[in-house]
């Protein structure tokens, strides 16, 4: 039958019985008005309720758990307890001829140092292994105590009994309860006495055993019926509590102890015990005491020389662990931020003449979605698996960290005639191979920035920020490795500097235009000017676009840039206009630009200032813009081309439209790149293609611009080709204004050179300027 119960309700059932036993027997006693009038029943009762706990304690050892044993010891003693207290007083018939302890008195000792351990083994589960000074601690206090008390509580009891040996005996289990007593006391106090179920029984039943023995040892100082109730209600209830702390599950892992922040008394134990064990050793000097209550005070004192030795070897050893942790990543155990940058400065501090450091810095791309997609467990073995290939690559040769995130980093000296880039390339190569993880493959690749001493920067933190710098434009190029570069550096002095100054030139119309005219090849005549932006910078001159409108798109100035240059062009066209000369404008535009939904109400009220159709206006757009984010892409456009300007497709043929995109979007004209008409030189398949661009924009009824003529042979290819409109150097260089005035004015013949004449350079371009 009892098998079919399970664990919990058999140990609840004799739990349940232990207490009802325990509770009747207090009952019966305390009704007794002295120890005569305890019948036998009662001291049955008695029996009863000090042997019932034995049974949870053996159905909690049954059970499969960290803690069994434990739990086995704690019966092992309940057990001899219970047998000590039914052995009559026996000597041991070795020692007949000594004044020897008894029988009962051993098998009492015994109880106790089981019942010790067993609270050993859970103060080891419940404090973590490294609480070792908090032991200590409890030992020195409970050998004092135990000591004061030998010296005074239990004088009587040691006149009385004449044998010292005996009497030590005696003594020996209310000290070794006193010393567990404190031990679990000391133990609670890194947790803030904060004590859980199974340490709170223990606690009572153990100091109501320990109750028990001193007023056993001290029946004088008692009413015979007080020391007969005490003395009798002692076992059974503090074995019970004792029962009772086997129930609640402490089977779980200990926290460790640097979870918990270690009171400042904690440190006055051993100073406080180790002076009482002095005061007693200095009394029992000039009176007579038992030789154990030296032994234990000198004990005690023994112990707080320990304690100090252990006290130093703990915080030796917590300083080099609290270094060590400072200094690791725990997730791939790599060196940390702190650990690089020290690192750093002291490999810079030491290098030689004929070296240099290397700073490299990595970021993985494509981990975030690695963690969105599998989870942050998968992402954190990502890392570790990655981190441990660039270790095996670098082995030696420099120190490896993780920044945080995605980010690693990597420091490494190298003799000046040893290429830098090679260890570096490697690192690359290691992500070659894909991760497995969950039975995923994965693969991941790294943009990688990299900053030499003394090229880029002359103390660890410039090193840092070059190669961060660095990493960002690799990361721009979509990944791959990076040297640091002064044109890259967005935010270098002088970078600071030169975008404030294109800031200001841009607020204050300080950008220059300059403008190359198109032909109509159907009528010869000029079609129109495209406006290209220059700046006439005060101290570095007449600076090109390439110069700065990648600056202006990355620092987010492009957009106003780009509505200076078509305030300026409309207002270069309204004074054309006035001249007599009726051309179309092109203004390039880039993808940011598209992005900016006032952009056709900029344009309108410009072109309404100066009363000019929208017409007159055509808007470049590169091909390749078109495809960062095609459906606003293509809402812009439909707004810009339904205030009336014209949309032309710049670059094309070597983006990302298709058939579907021109015919979704609102195109009037298509700008064939200048690489196909610069491949007619040297590839015969290029006109081909060409030619099929041009019978394709023909079906969608599209305006084709040719780019890029340079020469005569250019020419009479575009032409046979068909192209309605071209530009290039051949006609004319980029022209200032006032160089375009002249321009225009040249007779129609001096515009375009006739086929006839085979020029190969551009005809009377002795009178332009080269800029």
């Amino acid at each position: 039958m009892l098998r079919l119960i399970r664990a919990n309700q058999l140990q609840f059932v004799t739990q349940t019985v232990a207490f009802v036993l325990c509770a009747a027997y207090v009952v019966v006693l305390v009704r007794s008005r002295d120890a005569t009038s305890v019948t036998n029943a009662a001291e049955w009762l008695r029996h009863l309720a000090t042997w019932a706990p034995v049974a949870p304690l053996l159905v909690r050892v049954r059970r499969k758990h960290a803690m069994r044993g434990a739990w086995l010891s704690m019966a092992i003693g309940v057990l001899t307890f219970n047998l000590a207290s039914e052995v009559r007083r026996v000597d041991f018939p070795f020692l007949v001829h000594l004044v020897t302890p008894t029988l009962r008195e051993a098998l009492f000792s015994v109880s106790y140092l089981a019942i010790a351990v067993a609270v050993a083994i859970i103060m080891q589960q419940s404090f973590g292994p490294r609480a070792n000074s908090v032991r200590l601690d409890g030992v020195i206090a409970g050998l004092a105590l135990a000591s004061l008390a030998s010296m005074y509580g239990f004088r009587q009891s040691i006149e009385i009994s004449g044998r010292s040996l005996l009497a030590e005996f005696n003594l020996f289990n209310p000290v070794l309860v006193m010393v567990l007593l404190v031990l679990l006391g000391a133990g609670l106090v890194p947790k803030h006495f904060h004590t859980d179920m199974t340490t709170s029984l223990l606690l009572v039943g153990l100091a109501i055993i320990a109750a028990g023995d001193v007023v056993a040892l001290n029946p004088e100082s008692f009413s015979a019926w007080t020391s007969f109730a005490l003395v009798s209600l002692a076992p059974p209830l503090g074995l019970g509590f004792l029962a009772l702390a086997a129930w609640p599950p402490i089977d779980r892992p200990s926290r460790p102890l640097e979870q918990f922040v270690v009171a400042r008394g904690l440190n006055l134990i051993p100073v406080i015990f180790g002076a009482l064990s002095v005061a007693i050793l200095a009394i029992s000097v000039s009176r007579p005491s038992l030789e154990s209550t030296r032994l234990m005070a000198l004990g005690a004192l023994a112990l707080v020389i320990s304690r100090m030795v252990l006290t130093q070897s703990e915080m030796r050893q917590l300083g080099r662990n609290n270094f060590l942790e400072a200094r690791t990543d725990h997730v791939t155990g790599l060196a940390n931020r702190r650990a690089f940058l020290e690192d750093g400065e002291a490999r810079l501090a030491a290098l030689e003449d004929h070296e240099q450091l290397g700073i490299v810095l990595i970021d993985l791309d494509g981990f975030k979605e690695v963690n969105d997609s599998i989870g942050h467990a998968y992402g954190d073995e990502l890392l570790r698996v990655i981190g441990q290939r660039f270790s095996n690559t670098i082995a030696t040769r420099g120190t490896l960290a993780r920044l945080g995130g995605d980010e690693f980093a990597y420091t490494f000296v190298v003799d000046a005639s040893t290429d830098p880039i090679a260890s570096v390339n490697e690192l690359a190569q290691t992500l070659a191979n894909p991760v497995s993880l969950d039975g995923t493959k994965v693969r991941v690749s790294a943009s990688i920035g990299v900053a030499l001493w003394p090229q880029h920067g002359s103390t660890h933190a410039e090193l840092l920020r070059s190669a961060d710098v660095a990493m960002y434009e690799a990361k721009h190029r979509r990944g791959g490795v990076c040297v640091y570069r002064d044109e890259i550096d967005l935010n270098s002095r002088e970078r600071l500097a030169l975008i404030n100054e294109l800031r200001t030139a841009i607020e204050r119309r300080r950008l220059t235009l300059h403008f190359q005219p198109t032909h109509d090849l159907r009528t010869g005549e000029v079609h129109g000017v495209e406006a290209l932006v220059r700046w006439q910078h005060p101290t570095l001159g007449l600076l090109q676009p390439d110069y700065f409108v990648p600056l202006a798109e990355r620092v987010g100035l492009i957009v106003p840039l780009t509505r200076t240059v078509l305030d300026l062009a409309i207002t270069e066209l309204a004074r054309l206009d006035r001249n007599g000369y009726h051309l179309q404008m092109n203004v390039n535009i880039s993808q940011w630009d598209l992005m900016d939904e006032h952009l056709p109400e900029s344009i309108g009220r410009i072109l309404q200032w100066y009363d000019m159709s929208p017409e007159r206006i055509t808007l470049e757009v590169t091909e390749s813009s078109l495809g960062h984010d095609a459906v606003r892409a293509k809402r812009s456009l439909n707004l810009l081309r339904s205030s009336g300007v014209k949309i032309s497709i710049d670059d094309f043929g070597v983006g990302y439209s298709s058939m579907s995109q021109l015919l979704e979007l609102p195109v009037d004209e298509l700008k064939i790149d200048k690489s196909f008409v610069m491949a007619l030189e040297s590839d015969p398949r290029a006109i081909s293609l060409i030619r099929s661009i041009i019978e394709m924009a023909r079906a969608l009824q599209l305006t084709v611009t040719a780019e890029g003529i340079e020469n005569a042979r250019n020419f009479e290819s575009l032409r046979g080709a068909g192209a309605d409109i071209i530009q290039g150097e051949f006609f004319s260089l980029p022209l200032t204004r006032e160089e375009l005035d002249e321009f225009l004015a040249r007779p129609l013949d001096q515009h375009l050179a006739e086929p006839t004449e085979a020029a190969e350079t551009p005809p009377r371009r002795r009178h332009l300027r080269v800029v």
